[in-house]
């Protein structure tokens, strides 16, 4: 993930990366790749997962945090109502949302959640079989726009 916010002129324009991939071989250089970003007309919100860690092993009753925002003035009703946990496909509820964090806070100033972009779900991993699960959040702000959130793969390992 990028934030493409704290890119120079506040991620709009054309920016160039390389990107460097380890492995037991070696190091493989993949880029350089040009992306054009746009953050001034962007309308979906945004946002990612924090946990479970992208490949991580997770057993019993986990605690799946993320944050949120909607650009342009656009709100997330702040009881999470338009914020879908969705575990391999399924929809599984919606976290509780509105949580303060201070680097977000600091990070997106005046964005209409910034003092409570957080969120948390409580997850009962015992009813999914143990191997490898999807996770990720589908935000929808209160003017229609819907992004997916933070979709990464978790292993399941319960006794």
């Amino acid at each position: 993930m990028i934030l493409s916010n704290a890119l120079p002129n506040g991620g709009n324009g054309a920016f160039n990366f390389t990107v460097d991939v380890s492995d037991s071989k070696g190091t493989t250089t993949l880029g350089p790749r040009t992306v054009l970003a746009n953050n001034a007309a962007a309308q979906n919100p945004f946002g990612t997962i924090d946990t479970p860690a992208q490949g991580g092993t997770v057993s019993g009753t986990v605690v799946n945090f993320g944050w949120v925002l909607a650009p342009g003035g656009n709100v997330i009703p702040t009881n999470g109502s338009t914020i879908d946990v969705v575990i391999d496909g399924t929809i599984v509820g919606h976290p509780v949302y509105n949580q303060f964090r201070s680097d977000i806070s600091v990070a997106f100033p005046g964005y209409a959640n910034s003092g409570g972009a957080v969120g948390y779900f409580v997850l009962d991993t015992t009813p999914l079989s143990n191997g490898i699960h999807t996770i990720g959040w589908v935000v929808r702000d209160a003017a229609g726009h819907t992004a997916g959130i933070g979709s990464r793969f978790f292993t399941v390992a319960n006794p």
